[in-house]
């Protein structure tokens, strides 16, 4: 394969239709301007040999270089070739109509429906467009847009200009609109009463949120605690005595868990953060574990009026690509063979001393994974993987007071990763809780909510004691952003 070039670029779109787009969208393109290995043989018979020679190394080139130019999780992608006048429409196509070629971009990208795309036979400096839809659900209306390429030079007669395109998001703004063209879904498919009527998806695939099945002890400020991926709202019942004696908990099941509605393929973590402000009045003091930490920074960054503080429990944040690979192999692992997934998640999970003094969490967590509707697993796993890449770059915008917590021994949500976020939200710090692993609401309750009320301003009665130290405080090591990390969590940071 002879490349003459690789262009990379990206589109971030601030302003639609004369309105701000608050988070930029984002569209990346990878160009590879490549000898055409057909060019002047006039028509050939067998073109296997070429596509077997060229399609793989393509898809392997310019797949992970679309994705890092995105820098974060795809969410419509799709891919184009256009052939000089020395060859035919039909050796781009060959090129790019093969899984050999595909695969790679699906693979990267999490992905599972075919790539969207144009081919066409043109002179250099064509204007042509890549065209691209939803990564996991090709009818998601939002997400059909394309983005407009032209390359002054190329292709030349003998040349193939092969592409790829990703987008973190839908169209800036789909809202809804009625569509008359055969083929959409009518609104009774998607719950409503008007057969007669077709409808189109909104951004990001969101609709209206769900009604998630939830439970509220206690009184007190408002407090939510938001599980992780396939668990449910039971995680927290160690927890919930001392919590619930300051404040009115709401434990609640996420979309896809537990009693609450299930998950389709491709809900984003827009969507899951948008159920649980649904469900809430006023400010809220927001614990979110694991997946539900994420949902947390979502839901500060979108309503910010509703997070009175983010209690971030064993929090990914900014994954190395080694990290990135791992998690891809959990994924790959449980969409294989689910069984096998669960148990190695309470392996990791659960150290062999903690099994064996106190069994009953371990078989608690592993019966739950086990009863997971396995769809609506997959389709949230997918947002644990890939969310927190997403939000890396939005994280300085949150405004609520902010603590990460995690176990010293993490391997998944590592100390790193709450140090990370102490340092990239202002005025955030970082808590480690010496010798836990993942499952601090279930390994070490007393500890983490002593870490909560402390955040929360509501430890013994008080009301923003940001000096003293409580109880199990001395075997937690806390810091702020640019302090040593033994500074006692009982000193809050102030924001400036």
């Amino acid at each position: 394969m002879n490349i003459r070039k690789i262009i990379t670029f990206t589109e971030d779109v601030h302003s639609e239709g004369g309105r701000p787009v608050d988070p930029p969208t984002r569209t990346a393109v990878v160009l590879a301007v490549i000898e055409n290995p057909w060019a002047g043989q006039g028509f050939v018979a067998d073109l296997l040999p070429g596509i077997d020679e060229v399609a793989p190394k393509l898809g392997e080139l310019l797949a992970p270089r679309v994705v890092e130019a995105l820098g974060a999780p795809v969410e419509a992608y799709g891919k184009a070739a256009i052939v000089g006048l020395d060859g035919e429409v039909e050796h781009g196509s060959a090129l790019i109509h093969t899984l050999k070629f595909g695969d790679h971009f699906r693979r990267a990208a999490n992905a599972t429906t075919l790539l969207p795309a144009v081919e066409k036979r043109a002179a250099a400096g064509t204007v042509f467009d890549i065209p691209l839809k939803h990564i996991t659900d090709a009818t998601i209306r939002s997400h059909h847009q394309s983005i407009e390429v032209r390359v002054a030079d190329a292709p030349r007669a003998d040349e193939i200009v092969v592409g790829l395109a990703a987008a973190a998001q839908g169209r800036p703004r789909p809202g809804w609109r009625r569509c008359r063209r055969s083929g959409e879904r009518t609104v009774s498919d998607m719950g409503g009463s008007d057969a007669g009527t077709r409808a189109c998806v909104p951004a990001s695939g969101a609709g209206a949120p769900v009604a998630l099945s939830h439970e509220a002890h206690g009184d007190g400020p408002e407090l939510v605690l938001l599980h992780g991926v396939g668990l449910d709202r039971r995680m927290w019942d160690r927890c919930l005595p001392a919590l619930a004696a300051r404040h009115r908990v709401t434990l609640v099941d996420l979309r896809g868990h537990g009693a609450s509605p299930a998950a389709a393929a491709g809900v984003s973590l827009a969507e899951l953060a948008a159920d649980v402000g649904a469900l809430l009045s006023g400010p809220t003091h927001v614990v979110g574990f694991s997946l539900g930490a994420l949902v947390a920074q979502r839901l500060g960054l979108d309503r910010p009026e509703l997070t009175a503080s983010l209690t971030l429990v064993s929090s990914v944040a900014g994954r190395s690509e080694e990290e990135r690979a791992a998690v891809a192999r959990r994924q790959e692992l449980a969409a294989q063979d689910f069984g096998a997934s669960a148990w190695a998640a309470v392996d990791r999970w659960f150290s062999p001393a903690w099994r064996a003094q106190d069994p009953e969490p371990a078989r608690q967590v592993l019966d739950t994974l086990l009863a997971n509707d396995r769809a609506s697993y997959l389709a949230c796993y997918r947002v644990f993987a890939t969310a927190d890449t997403a939000l890396w770059r939005w994280l300085p915008r949150i405004a609520a007071p902010t603590v990460a917590v995690t176990g010293e021994r993490d391997p998944g949500s590592t100390p790193a990763m709450s140090h990370r976020l102490a340092e990239r939200i202002p005025g955030a710090r970082a808590v480690i809780v010496p010798g836990a692993r993942h499952l601090l609401p279930l390994e070490c309750p007393e500890e983490l909510a002593d870490v909560i009320l402390t955040h929360t301003g509501s430890h013994n009665g008080s009301h923003g004691n940001r000096n003293g130290t409580h109880g199990s405080h001395n075997a937690i090591h806390g810091s702020r952003t640019g302090t040593h990390p033994g500074a006692p969590t009982g000193q809050e940071s102030h924001r400036s």
